[in-house]
This record gives C-alpha cells, sequence and structure tokens, in this order.
C-alpha cells in the first residue's frame, strides 16, 4: 500500500474487468475515450518515437500511438494488471517486434 493506494486491491479489480472493460468504459463516455485518445495521440507522438505508456491497460491509447509512430517506432506497455494487458497484447498481435508488456505497479517506479 502506497499513502492510501491499495495496489493489490486495484490489481484484482482490474484483473476481473479487463474482458469487457473497453466496451463497457465506451458505452458509459459515450464514444467520448476513444476520441480524447485520438486527440492525445495526434498532438503529441511523432513517427519514430519511442512511447512508455503507463497504465496501458487494454492498449486502446497505445495502438493508436502505434500507428501515428509508425514502423520505426517503439512501445511499452506498462499495467499493474494482467489481465488488461492480455487484452492489450490481443490487439497487438499484427504489430510485432515493437512493443513490450511488463507488468508492474507505478507507484514502485523511481
Amino acid at each position: 500500500m502506497h499513502d492510501g493506494v491499495d495496489s493489490g486491491l486495484l490489481k484484482g479489480i482490474y484483473d476481473r474487468i479487463a474482458g469487457h472493460y473497453d466496451r463497457q468504459h465506451g458505452f458509459l463516455t459515450a464514444g467520448s475515450d476513444q476520441l480524447g485518445r485520438r486527440m492525445v495521440v495526434e498532438k503529441t507522438v511523432k513517427p519514430g518515437d519511442f512511447i512508455l505508456d503507463c497504465g496501458a491497460g487494454t492498449g486502446s491509447t497505445a495502438l493508436l500511438a502505434a500507428e501515428k509512430a509508425g514502423p520505426a517506432g517503439k512501445l511499452v506497455l506498462f499495467d499493474i494488471s494482467e489481465g488488461m494487458l492480455a487484452m492489450a497484447k490481443d490487439k497487438f498481435s499484427n504489430v510485432r517486434g515493437r512493443v513490450e508488456f511488463q507488468t508492474g505497479d507505478i507507484l514502485d517506479l523511481p
């Protein structure tokens, strides 16, 4: 636990909801979540960029970033939930060799 954050609890929650997170989140935000992701990627990612996505979840934002970064781009997706990263790996099945998946707690990073 870090200053009131129970990482184990969060990991468990996200592991449980991973399979339906994208659909439910898209419904609850009326699709504005994807619009927000596109805006962030459009303003920040350039071809060939190295992208570290901390709290990558199911990889929705990282997938858009991978498209914009192109074949010279590299990505690391980092998340506390193995379930969420498993969903992300499915999305990246056609993007080989330039994507790495790491499980860990953001609060443990230096």
